[in-house]
């Protein structure tokens, strides 16, 4: 496994089925130029898919967003916690991606996720090289339980595929979380980490 914490201790992505429901009731962690065609924007109307790549800001941190992925209001679970959701067609359901700013370290929220799995699969963790500094990431496989440890879920998710990113920000974090069924997130997993790489850090 790589050591990824010599550097300063992002997304929140849920399926859009039984586990959306399950990440809504999650405990909150810790509170506290564009190029190529691409076209930036600060908002996008809410619900439209996007028809081209378009740069925007979330958190002081510039995205390119493929198209196709649309901006989706937060539910009421999420407000204050989350700072900006997309969905994400993936066969005939979509996938949530959350974007969200707290503190206390990547490695206390990673270990934070794991707690929230029953692991099937080691976990793979990696370093990611931005334009300015690092991000992380952290995939997990297995059966999901909201709340991780200390908590229990009624309806616990099996086969069920996470992927983390926790981008540093100063004394705070961006984090990126998508969860859903291990065969549909393979299939946007390299969506994410380019969605990942296009990062633009303040």
């Amino acid at each position: 496994m790589l050591s990824l914490w010599a550097a300063p201790a992002i997304l929140f992505l849920t399926g859009c089925g039984a586990p959306t429901s399950i990440e809504d009731k999650e405990p909150p962690p810790i509170q506290t130029a564009p190029s190529n065609g691409v076209s930036k924007v600060n908002s996008v109307n809410n619900g439209q898919a996007s028809t081209s790549p378009e740069a925007v800001d979330v958190e002081g941190v510039t995205f390119t967003i493929p198209a196709g992925w649309k901006r989706a209001d937060l539910m009421p679970a999420q407000a204050g916690i989350i700072s900006a959701r997309y969905l994400i067609p993936v066969d005939d359901n979509e996938l949530q991606l959350t974007f969200t700013k707290v503190r206390g370290g990547i490695e206390a929220n990673f270990d934070r996720w794991k707690g929230q799995m029953e692991l099937t699969n080691d976990p793979i963790e990696d370093r990611i090289t931005l334009s300015e500094g690092d991000a992380f990431w952290i995939d997990l496989r297995g059966t999901y339980r909201a709340g991780g440890s200390g908590f229990s879920s009624p309806d616990p998710e099996s086969d069920i595929r996470m992927l983390g990113v926790g981008i540093p920000l100063g004394d705070e974090e961006l984090y990126l979380k998508l969860l859903g069924s291990a065969d549909q997130v393979a299939q946007i997993t390299d969506q994410i980490r380019d969605l990942v790489k296009s990062a633009d850090l303040p």
